[in-house]
């Protein structure tokens, strides 16, 4: 079984990560895809993947971090995606429901990330809430 989606990068996990990767291998997880959400994170999952065998990751910038982009951090994702290292692009999509980012800004981050999947030929990782029509 893979754990397609998780975030064990985030700080919380620090003091315990070994076990929680512990736990999920004794309920039958034998690898994980660790989610970049913003270019911090994004490097996090990269390091982690290179400490862990049973761990990949992926590199993106999550809807509701749109608003929160710096200048060179789209520049900075596409390198680690270049870079081969990675499985996947995103997390990307759209999330009209917590209104951190403008819709148009969401979407044309969406379009960055879905246009570098598919040069790449990777897979992206979608985010979808409150805004189905939009995604579809």
């Amino acid at each position: 079984m893979i754990d397609s989606h998780a975030h064990l990068y985030f700080d919380r996990f620090d003091e315990d990560r070994e076990e929680v990767f512990a736990r999920a291998r004794a309920a039958g997880v034998d690898a994980f895809v660790v989610i970049g959400i913003d270019r911090a994170s994004s490097e996090a999952a990269g390091a982690l993947a290179r400490e862990r065998p049973d761990v990949r990751a992926t590199a993106g910038i999550h809807p509701c971090d749109v608003k929160k982009a710096e200048p060179g951090d789209q520049e900075r994702i596409e390198a680690l995606l270049r870079s081969g290292a990675y499985c996947g692009v995103g997390e990307t999509g759209l999330d009209y429901y917590w209104d951190a980012s403008d819709a148009d800004d969401q979407k044309e981050m969406l379009h960055w990330h879905l246009d570098l999947a598919l040069e790449l030929d990777l897979p992206a990782v979608l985010h979808c809430r409150d805004a189905w029509p939009d995604l579809l």
